[in-house]
């Protein structure tokens, strides 16, 4: 009979500390890069508030000149059994995911599958005609002026996390929506329906499922054995983290619960990361042509440059060319980040909603390079916004019921306690503030009412950050607000 040993907590943790030492301080392959003591003290510090008993984390990998200089992780991959991270800790990328859905769609074009100047509805024939048309290249950039799904979700009373939404949805979401936020090319607004999009269209040019295709094109070639996508949320992913919630009780699990990806989903770690990061320099997938493609600004109507590229940023950090993107889903955080000039390159992946993966990062660049910490600029007072009070009597012509096509939702509008508030079944209350005429502001959302003709409220236009005037229309009705 095969007999098994428990190994005392104490003991795992000190060998894991071991390990991270040894990691920490061998030179790298090749390269000779060691950081000081001091440097990896200024690295620990960045990550202290993770260095507590019973606490999620975050995984670190250093690399310099695309050879490993450093890996480390602080906390708990899982708070029920005391399970600490590892390096090796799988976590979800959030939008770090985009720039492989955009290498999808980027390859498939290298191989004349796809035009990135294909009109959306080529592919997607579900999408609206706007009059105006959505190219491959505007999903890529963000200039699309298409909605996001989960912001329309959220004015519906169902935002993300709160169903087991999927690609359907997302489709049906996005069909039901009458108008832009903007002309297409116009602006740059970040929105998660172009990513969604951009899967559903390299799904329907290759005939494979997202992540077979980035298995065969990017994963494989590459090495990341330990990267895939959380296309089934209940599917079983060994040596991945659980992600939290900080609460006043303490943590909660926090877990993203639905079946979109492509603009976010992907389940890695920081080694695999940092292999994708070397690409940009050995570029064993998709060569230079590739990478052009990859790095190239997004620009809009009027010429002007933007810093959004084929799911990257393209910025500058401490007066270095900086590639780059965040990531949050759930209680997961995540950031990667190339210097190209000084051979750095950071990934970070976390299981605590608290954690702030850009200052995180950039303070590991900072150690790195020696330079004194990055100080969040300083904020005045904020001015004091006076608003003067509305009649009651002149609120009472805004109540009433409003229907959305858009968003699937009636909401109802009543004067309660002499404020005008927004309800919603189950338990919805939305108190409005009055910004001016026929305008309210709902905890950082605009309402507008609109008027017909003659004068009479007949409507209103909901915005919430991704997602601007959502129409609503007066319907006849004194039974309370459903969906």
């Amino acid at each position: 009979m095969i007999r098994f040993r428990m190994v005392p907590d104490s003991w795992r943790r000190s060998c894991a500390i071991l390990t991270l030492f040894l990691v920490a301080t061998q030179p790298a392959a090749g390269q000779g890069t060691t950081l000081t003591p001091a440097q990896l003290a200024r690295i620990d510090s960045a990550f202290v508030q993770y260095q507590r008993p019973e606490s999620p984390g975050c995984a670190l990998g250093v690399s310099r000149n695309d050879q490993m200089v450093l890996e480390q992780a602080w906390g708990h991959a899982e708070l029920e059994y005391s399970i600490p991270i590892s390096p090796a800790t799988i976590f979800e990328g959030g939008s770090v995911s985009k720039q492989f859905t955009a290498a999808a769609v980027l390859l498939l074009a290298q191989e004349g599958k796809l035009s990135l100047d294909d009109n959306l509805r080529r592919w997607v024939p579900e999408i609206p005609d706007y009059g105006t048309p959505i190219t491959i290249r505007h999903l890529l950039n963000h200039t699309s002026g298409l909605k996001d799904w989960g912001s329309i979700a959220g004015i519906g009373g169902w935002p993300r996390g709160s169903r087991i939404y999927t690609h359907a949805h997302v489709l049906e979401i996005l069909g039901r929506q009458g108008s832009l936020n903007y002309t297409p090319g116009a602006e740059y607004l970040y929105s998660n329906s172009n990513y969604n999009l951009l899967a559903i269209i390299a799904e329907r040019v290759s005939g494979e499922s997202l992540p077979a295709l980035t298995k065969r094109l990017i994963f494989d070639p590459l090495g990341m054995t330990h990267t895939s996508w959380r296309d089934d949320f209940t599917r079983i992913v060994p040596g991945r983290a659980q992600a939290y919630a900080r609460a006043a009780d303490g943590w909660h699990l926090e877990m993203p619960s639905e079946n979109v990806y492509g603009n976010s989903s992907l389940l890695t770690t920081v080694g695999d990361l940092l292999k994708w990061s070397a690409n940009t320099a050995h570029m064993r997938v998709g060569g230079q042509a590739f990478r052009a493609e990859q790095q190239r600004k997004g620009r809009l109507n009027d010429g002007s440059d933007i810093t959004y590229a084929a799911g990257i940023q393209m910025t500058t950090y401490a007066g270095m060319p900086e590639i780059s993107h965040t990531g949050a889903t759930a209680g997961y955080r995540a950031f990667l980040g190339r210097y190209p000039e000084s051979g750095w390159a950071i990934a970070i992946l976390c299981n605590a909603s608290n954690a702030a993966p850009g200052p995180l990062g950039h303070a590991v660049v900072d150690a790195v390079l020696g330079r004194p910490p990055t100080r969040a600029p300083s904020v005045g007072p904020s001015a004091t916004l006076t608003i003067a009070p509305v009649q009651a009597a002149a609120l009472r012509e805004f109540a009433g019921h409003y229907r959305s096509i858009e968003a699937d939702v009636t909401l109802e509008a009543a004067v309660q306690e002499g404020r005008l508030v927004l309800l919603g079944t189950p338990s919805r209350r939305m108190v409005l503030t009055a910004g001016g005429a026929d305008q309210f502001n709902a905890g950082g959302n605009g309402i507008v009412f609109t008027r017909n003709p003659a004068g009479a409220v007949d409507g209103m236009l909901f915005t919430v950050d991704r997602a601007r005037k959502v129409k609503f229309e007066r319907v006849e009705g004194s039974g309370g607000p459903s969906q």
